[in-house]
């Protein structure tokens, strides 16, 4: 039960671990200090569902069917390209300088909650990786060894979006500069951009 837990653990840890945009919005959500816990958890809570869809047959079924398939794939490039195209336009607008002038400019709560449900449940390149790669490892154990690979998978979950979060919080007096959040965008456009080019030439294929 221990190697299933461990498989689930490693496993997710390493897909999660990649920058995409949910990573992406909570690195800047702990730079900026805003919400850290809420988005931290709540994103990880939202992500253990889909684990327990894909494991439970779903990620097989996606994997099995060729229209599904490119359903996820067409739709995660067009997720990327998009948030890309966010960052890219948030790259031309001015930037604070200081933590202190950011707080009367920081997002609401409700606006948060929404965009992690957004990142969550409506990223096609999030049931990509939680639905489909994880759910199809999964799929393929015993039932009590399904259960151990959520808990694994899951934990993983919390142990890095939670270092995310609160690395990125600890640092966050390093980026007061307004070249370095203009250097964050730039980073996210081009690693939005290229995983959605990726996703393309996949589906191609």
């Amino acid at each position: 039960m221990l190697a299933s837990l461990l498989k689930g653990f490693a496993l997710n840890l390493g897909l999660i671990v990649a920058l995409g945009p949910q990573n992406t919005f909570l690195l800047r959500q702990g730079l900026r200090r805003e919400h850290t816990f809420v988005v931290a958890f709540l994103s990880s809570m939202l992500n253990i569902p889909l684990i327990i869809i894909g494991v439970y047959g779903f990620g097989l079924a996606i994997n099995n069917s060729h229209f599904l398939r490119e359903i996820v794939y067409w739709g995660s490039a067009c997720f990327l390209f998009i948030y890309g195209l966010i960052a890219l336009v948030s790259l031309f607008k001015p930037k604070t300088t200081n933590y202190n002038e950011t707080k009367s400019s920081k997002s609401s709560l409700k606006k948060n909650i929404a965009c992690i449900f957004a990142f969550s449940w409506l990223n096609p390149h999030a049931i990509l990786d939680t639905v489909v790669i994880l759910g199809g490892v999964g799929g393929q154990l015993n039932s009590v060894q399904k259960i151990y690979y959520i808990i694994g998978a899951s934990s993983a979950e919390f142990l890095f979006l939670f270092t995310l979060v609160y690395g990125a919080y600890f640092i966050a007096p390093l980026f007061n500069r307004p070249i370095i959040w203009k250097g964050i965008d730039i980073f996210i456009v081009a690693i939005m951009w290229f995983l959605s080019v990726s996703l393309v030439v996949s589906a191609m294929k």
